[in-house]
């Protein structure tokens, strides 16, 4: 956790969510979704937005404007990362400047059905080390 005291935090004003329009952020999450692999139901709304409105303030503006209007497009490698990186880890990387925005709700935590965030207790001591049911065998879990 030194680590991320010591980065410096993005902030959002009340003024830079007019940077995008309403139908960005359905075309944001769409676009989300298809990059992570996960429905945009899994997407918490009001992060997307808050991240959204960064990226239209960034140095990434007119790319991710281009994959909004034509996701066909082929999109940026950096964007693609910055994108996956906020959902999948919590973090926001743009134009230098670096943010956790959330580590209880980062989407590796719903990618993996054997590991829990550091911070929430599991429902059994080392619950990691313990077999699979045969249940999670039988499912294809495992």
């Amino acid at each position: 956790m030194a680590v991320v005291a010591s980065v410096p935090v993005l902030t959002v004003s009340e003024g830079i969510f007019s940077a995008a329009k309403a139908a960005d952020h359905e075309k944001f999450l769409q676009l989300s979704s298809d990059l992570t692999g996960f429905p945009i139901s899994d997407l918490n709304m009001e992060r997307a937005n808050i991240f959204l409105s960064l990226l239209m303030n960034s140095n990434y503006k007119s790319q991710l404007n281009a994959a909004l209007d034509e996701p066909v497009v082929s999109i940026d490698g950096d964007l693609i990362e910055v994108i996956i990186t906020f959902w999948y880890a919590g973090v926001i990387a743009i134009d230098g400047n670096f943010s956790v925005e959330t580590y209880l709700d980062a989407l590796m935590w719903k990618s993996t059905w054997f590991a829990s965030p550091k911070s929430v207790c599991a429902s059994v001591p080392n619950d990691w080390s313990l077999p699979p049911s045969g249940a999670e065998v039988q499912s294809g879990i495992y």
